[in-house]
């Protein structure tokens, strides 16, 4: 399994921008009925919840997706994360896991099975 590579600033407002795929072929999912987003670090030693910590997630925001069957450029809505603003320490995390929440398809959570490489830099 690939992980993806983020890298944040403590204490600043520099966002990473994810399209979340799903199916096969792969396509992006929309991201606007979520309701929660979870992001676990260190195998859940740090788990940050968009509940608790709203400044460090973002959604639905526009981004564009390049369709590998077409070549061409996609308008989609992704999630922009904003973990420098969330307080945690700087170190590179092991993968992080990213849990969504919907009120309709996953009321109880659902893991992205791709993990993220989390960096956090002073």
């Amino acid at each position: 399994m690939r992980s993806i590579p983020l890298t944040f600033w403590q204490g600043r407002d520099n966002p990473e921008e994810l399209v979340l795929l799903q199916g096969s072929p792969a396509q992006p999912y929309d991201v606007t009925p979520l309701t929660r987003v979870v992001v676990g670090l260190d195998d859940d030693a740090v788990v940050l919840d968009s509940t608790n910590t709203p400044a460090a997630f973002q959604w639905p925001v526009d981004l564009t997706w390049r369709d590998p069957a077409t070549g061409l450029d996609v308008a989609v809505k992704g999630l922009r994360l904003k973990l420098g603003l969330a307080g945690i320490a700087s170190k590179t995390y092991g993968d992080a896991r990213l849990t969504v929440y919907d009120a309709v398809n996953w009321p109880n959570g659902l893991m992205w099975t791709e993990a993220l490489r989390i960096k956090v830099r002073a």
